[in-house]
């Protein structure tokens, strides 16, 4: 677990806003600088200082931390590359791009912008998939990282149709993306705006009629075979293909952050809670108040699953939780 020297230098000042597994004992954690008088909102970004971390467990203790710092990203993402090299891999919602690992700590070129570029829109999204790094956006925005300073487009005109003008400040039906999973690189879906989901065969992109036109914020292919897709209020549907099924209608303030396949069922989170969709239901994870303390960001890799949120992070390997950062008990002793 982090010790207290290390959470006073690294961590201490910060909010924990996204985090990835990079090994069963390794995690990626991005953190954003607070203001004085801010606690640990999570608003904009702007003016203030990120920091990417690398955090490996069983290392020596003068090198179980990297870290890179950075000014002027917003609204940013984490995933972990596998493919070159294994590194951290920190997103802003602008296409810039900075890597933290395999002996790099540098900043990449921004993902190109226009027609002929990997990137529509601006980016909401960062996902590891197949090894790769997927981001995902507005203006049905897909691209993938097959290498350093490379992105692949996957939104080419012949492939995936632009959407509509917009006509008001809310996204329209035609206005996703907000996420993006797969269950191989050519059986991929993505979703955002009101019922905008659309998969992807390896040629073109098919879209999906669904049931409703919920305003779509996670997907999730899971290793039942479904797709689940977390939608306002917490809402779920699954199905695959074009047969879909409204499984919960959801009432919660927030929707989920997160959705991730563990252990033989769906896992959820938001910085309210973490839940489990089990026979087909949602229902709140039976795991202890520690654990709930940790809700906000789920990753899974090398057979564990992360979870981390405003109060702390802590794993689990299948059998139990083992604690990574408990933001409480520093604080406590402060």
């Amino acid at each position: 677990m982090l010790n207290e020297l290390e959470y006073q230098t690294f961590f201490q000042g910060y909010s924990l806003t996204d985090a990835a597994v990079r090994s069963r004992d390794t995690f990626s954690f991005l953190l954003r600088e607070n203001q004085p008088d801010e606690g640990c909102s999570q608003d904009s970004d702007t003016g203030k200082q990120i920091r990417l971390i690398n955090f490996f467990v069983n290392a020596e203790p003068t090198r179980r931390i990297g870290c890179g710092q950075y000014l002027g990203f917003l609204r940013s993402k984490l995933a972990v590359a596998h493919h070159p090299v294994e590194q951290a891999v920190l997103i802003d919602s602008t296409g810039e791009v900075a890597v933290l690992g395999g002996g790099k700590n540098d900043m990449e070129q921004q993902i190109e912008y226009g027609p002929d570029g990997p990137r529509r829109g601006s980016i909401t999204c960062a996902s590891t998939l197949f090894g790769h790094v997927y981001v995902a956006g507005p203006w049905r925005t897909i691209a993938r990282r097959i290498g350093v300073d490379q992105w692949e487009s996957l939104c080419a005109d012949s492939i995936l149709p632009k959407p509509g003008t917009r006509k008001s400040l809310e996204f329209g039906t035609d206005w996703g993306f907000q996420s993006v999973d797969g269950f191989a690189s050519n059986d991929l879906y993505a979703a955002g705006g009101y019922g905008d989901l659309w998969r992807y065969n390896g040629h073109r992109w098919l879209q999906c009629a669904l049931p409703s036109r919920m305003l779509l914020h996670n997907v999730c292919c899971a290793g039942d075979g479904h797709v689940y897709v977390g939608a306002q209020g917490g809402s779920v549907l699954r199905g695959r293909e074009d047969r879909w099924e409204i499984i919960h209608e959801g009432r919660m303030t927030l929707p989920f952050k997160d959705m991730v396949w563990y252990g033989g069922r769906v896992w959820c989170t938001s910085d309210y809670g973490l839940w489990q969709i089990v026979g087909g239901e949602l229902v709140e994870a039976d795991v202890p108040h520690a654990v709930h303390s940790c809700a906000g960001n789920l990753s899974v890799g090398d057979g564990v699953m992360l979870l981390a949120g405003i109060y702390g992070a802590t794993v689990f390997d299948g059998q139990r939780w083992t604690p990574v950062i408990d933001r409480l008990a520093f604080t406590k002793q402060g």
